[in-house]
């Protein structure tokens, strides 16, 4: 007996019950649950941030970013970004210290004014001779929207761009 014949079988002595069967149909081939189409609420929201200008903070304010990618549901202002949706995202973060920069700080992500635990980075490059680069990341839950998020140093910083290329800091934000 084969799998359609089967099937037929089960279906004439049980009335209805193609209904529950999920992989229940009439082809000859085998039987594949239908794919169901992305929802609305499965759009993804990301944004692609960086800072190429010369890089300056002051000491517990936050780094300001540009956009350069997002799905229009991340706002950047400055020193802050604007996250639109609530849910669970994804951030990273690197900072990239040229040669002939010192730099000895705290960087810290901080979400609605607060800072986020386990977040915290120690920066310490007094090394004039070499670059370095710091990076961080974080799973932040974003409980109601819209929802403020800024990347905080304890220290004063003014990084100079050594060529107008240069990406000084770059911050991924991904909602999963």
């Amino acid at each position: 007996m084969t799998q359609r014949e089967f099937l037929q079988l089960v279906a004439e002595n049980y009335p209805g019950i193609e209904a529950r069967l999920p992989f229940y149909c009439s082809c000859y081939s085998p039987c594949f649950p239908t794919p169901q189409p992305i929802s609305p609420s499965a759009t993804p929201t990301y944004a692609f941030l960086t800072a190429s200008t010369p890089l300056t903070a002051v000491a517990g304010n936050g780094i300001a970013f540009t956009v350069r990618n997002t799905s229009g549901d991340i706002f950047v202002s400055g020193d802050t970004i604007t996250l639109q949706k609530p849910g669970v995202y994804a951030v990273t973060y690197n900072l990239n210290l040229p040669y002939a920069t010192t730099l000895s700080t705290q960087l810290t992500l901080q979400l609605n004014g607060a800072r986020v635990a386990g977040t915290q980075v120690h920066v310490n490059k007094t090394d004039a001779a070499s670059s370095n680069t710091v990076f961080g990341q974080a799973i932040l839950t974003v409980p109601t929207a819209p929802a403020t998020l800024r990347l905080i140093s304890s220290a004063a910083i003014n990084i100079p761009v050594e060529s107008n290329a240069d990406i000084l800091a770059t911050m991924n934000i991904i909602r999963l």
